[in-house]
């Protein structure tokens, strides 16, 4: 129930962001890296996930660069970098079906909705930089997958049979 309660909280603050994203510009323009806020409260109205503005200095082609350097974490110490410490990508593979980023193992450290929320805002920034149909992340022996138009994370897990009770 925490897990389902997490991906739906996660993906209502993935929704109110939809409208902050920056389109990147390849001419060096700032665009936006999706962090965690450091203080976010799960009872507090403010979202969970923020853009932070980051100059890539004429890399916007480069997606390998761009990561990494997602990676290094936010500039704002209000933001948190959702992955450990020391997360770095491993492999990046593009093809027609979409994006896949492979990452070290350290995320095997998190719980889910913290994995799931890492995943969001690393997808949310790769997002920006491509057009792709689908983002797949690995990061140790855990694995997700995320589309633009469903920022709302599947839940596989099944609800308890509805019981009806009957009065005598």
């Amino acid at each position: 129930m925490k897990h389902t309660l997490c991906l739906v909280l996660c993906g209502c603050f993935l929704m109110a962001l939809c409208g902050c994203s920056v389109t990147p510009s390849r001419s060096g323009e700032p665009v936006s890296f999706f962090y965690r806020r450091a203080d976010f409260q799960y009872h507090s109205s403010e979202n969970v996930i923020v853009p932070e503005q980051r100059e890539i200095s004429g890399h916007g082609g480069d997606l390998r660069y761009l990561v990494t350097l997602y990676l290094v974490g936010p500039l704002d110490d209000s933001l948190v970098l959702p992955f450990p410490k020391g997360t770095q990508l491993l492999e990046l593979k593009e093809s027609g079906e979409g994006l896949q980023l492979t990452l070290s193992g350290s995320g095997d450290s998190l719980s889910d909705s913290d994995y799931s929320l890492a995943c969001a805002c690393l997808a949310l920034t790769c997002f920006s930089f491509v057009d792709t149909g689908e983002i797949t992340i690995i990061c140790g022996e855990r694995t997700m997958t995320i589309t633009p138009d469903n920022l709302l994370l599947t839940d596989d897990i099944t609800g308890l049979p509805e019981t009806t009770e009957e009065s005598s």
